[in-house]
C-alpha cells in the first residue's frame, strides 16, 4: 500500500450538509481564506480523514456587503467589519479515498462538522496513480465520467490542473477532455 505524505494542512472549512451522497456543502471557516486564493473551482480537497473531493462551485453569501465593501475600498475607506459578514459556501463532489487510494466514493456518508483541507500537489498526484493486484502502478481517472453531470468548465479546470501536475499524462488528459466536450456537444 502506498503511503501518501500529508505535507499540507490548510483547513478551508467544515461540512454543513449533503444534498446527495457524493455532493457536500462546506462553509469556509477561516476568515483569512474567505475570498482568498486558498481554494477555487477545480481544486482537490481532503474531507475528513481521507475522502478526496473536487470543488465544483463557490457561493458568496451576503453579496451586498461585498459590493459595499469593494466600493468603500475604492474610496479608501477601511471597512473590515463588513468582511466578517461575508460567508463562502464551497460545494464539493466526492471522488474517492486516499487511504488506501481508491477512485470510488466512500460508502458511508460524511458527518456535518467534518473538516475540509486543501490537498497537496503530491497527494493529488498519488491519488491518480493506482496500484493494481499485480503491483503495477497505473494512471487513473475513473471519476471523470461521473463529472459529466457537472459543468464542462469544471472539467476543463480539473484537466488543466492535472496537466500541470502530471505533465507525462498531458496527452491522455487532453484526449479525455476533448471526448467530454464532444459528448456534451452531441447532447
Amino acid at each position: 500500500m502506498k503511503q501518501i505524505s500529508d505535507t499540507t494542512q490548510v483547513k478551508i472549512g467544515t461540512v454543513l450538509s449533503s444534498p446527495r451522497h457524493r455532493e457536500y456543502v462546506v462553509l469556509a471557516t477561516n476568515p483569512r481564506t474567505k475570498l482568498a486564493s486558498d481554494f477555487r473551482v477545480g481544486d482537490f480537497v481532503r474531507v475528513g480523514e481521507g475522502a478526496v473531493a473536487l470543488i465544483y462551485d463557490l457561493e458568496i453569501l451576503n453579496p451586498n456587503a461585498l459590493a459595499f465593501s469593494e466600493q468603500k475600498q475604492q474610496e479608501d475607506i477601511f471597512a473590515p467589519d463588513l468582511r466578517d459578514d461575508i460567508d463562502v459556501l464551497i460545494r464539493v463532489y466526492l471522488l474517492g479515498e486516499l487511504y488506501p487510494v481508491r477512485q470510488s466514493p466512500p460508502l458511508s456518508p460524511l458527518e456535518a462538522g467534518t473538516a475540509v483541507f486543501v490537498l497537496s500537489d503530491f497527494q493529488i498526484r498519488d491519488f491518480h496513480f493506482l496500484v493494481g493486484e499485480s503491483g503495477v502502478e497505473s494512471f487513473a481517472l475513473r471519476y471523470l465520467l461521473d463529472l459529466q453531470n457537472l459543468s464542462l468548465s469544471v472539467a476543463e479546470l480539473l484537466c488543466e490542473r492535472l496537466i500541470s501536475l502530471i505533465p507525462e499524462r498531458a496527452e491522455l488528459v487532453s484526449v479525455l477532455l476533448r471526448q467530454m466536450k464532444w459528448q456534451k456537444f452531441q447532447g
